[in-house]
């Protein structure tokens, strides 16, 4: 009787991790981010170096043609824009450039960010392990990279959201180093500056 009420238990706890994987495929295929438009957002960024959290703010912006870009308005202003090809950053007058195949890492980080942000669960699943849980608040899953050069420099990113579209990130880099931005639920023209 205990091998039977055993055996029914993992049966149960295996449906449940199916389900649990399934819901989390259909979560990212349904992603839906608007393309071409700023979304606003408020980060935190911690390092070993602050005392306490940095807050920035901006807005981000996923283009049609797949790339990235985070422009920072305050406390200072600077923007990030990352492709296929390359990562841009500008910060007054400097202008530096990174040519993405160099970097096998910043790749890794911005094709995991496009598979999420374009709903491709399976070019995510090829990348990162995922651990889903979703409640009445929304849902939240938290990847880590497979790669094991990739996780020396990334422990997980938490990824929240509500419905089909994601409300914020946290990245950890591991040893009180993390990013959390939280973006705004409307989305509207870019601020000036």
């Amino acid at each position: 009787m205990r091998q039977l009420c055993a055996l029914v238990v993992l049966l149960l706890m295996a449906v449940n991790a199916s389900s649990a994987g399934s819901r989390l495929e259909q979560v990212i295929s349904s992603v839906d981010v608007a393309r071409d438009t700023p979304i606003q957002f408020v980060e935190k960024r911690m390092t070993r170096l602050f005392a306490e959290p940095l807050e920035l703010s901006g807005y981000v912006i996923f283009g049609s043609d797949g790339t990235l870009s985070k422009v920072v308005t305050y406390p200072y202003k600077e923007s990030v824009s990352i492709s296929d090809s390359a990562l841009v950053v500008v910060r007054g007058d400097q202008v530096r450039r990174l040519k993405i195949k160099q970097s096998s890492d910043l790749w890794f980080f911005y094709s995991g960010l496009k598979d999420l942000l374009s709903g491709n669960a399976d070019g995510l699943s090829k990348l990162y392990e995922a651990e889903f849980s979703e409640s009445a608040m929304g849902w939240e899953f938290l990847l880590r990279p497979r790669s094991g050069k990739a996780r020396k420099q990334l422990e997980s990113i938490t990824v929240a959201g509500v419905g089909n579209t994601p409300t914020g990130f946290t990245v950890s880099f591991g040893a009180d180093n993390w990013q959390d931005l939280s973006f705004s639920t409307s989305s509207g023209p870019a601020p000036d500056g």
